[in-house]
């Protein structure tokens, strides 16, 4: 549960943002190019040093003990796509036709 609760707050963050932009430009408060300006900045600039900085926060030992997870959903990928070509492949090609 400690792990979920920081990513959870940074979600509910971009969330706010993400609708804090959509409102302002419903209303028109801004022009396109004030829009397009900032919004670029904020993909191409903010948005990579606000992962970085809090990645730097991160304690090690917590970023090592959670490699598990890529790993699992490398491992599940490959599951889905084994069974996946092994019930495919006795499938009559009247049945694949179809799919």
């Amino acid at each position: 549960m400690e792990y979920l609760l920081p990513g959870f707050y940074t979600s509910i963050q971009f969330i706010v943002l993400i609708g804090l932009g959509f409102i302002i430009k419903r209303t028109g408060l801004v022009d396109n190019n004030f829009q397009k300006s900032v919004s670029g900045f904020l993909v191409k600039t903010a948005l990579p040093v606000y992962f970085f900085t809090n990645m730097g926060k991160a304690d090690i030992s917590i970023l090592i003990g959670s490699l598990y997870m890529p790993f699992a959903a490398v491992v599940n990928a490959a599951f889905a796509m084994l069974s996946s070509y092994i019930i495919f492949r006795f499938l009559p090609s009247s049945v694949n036709a179809m799919l």
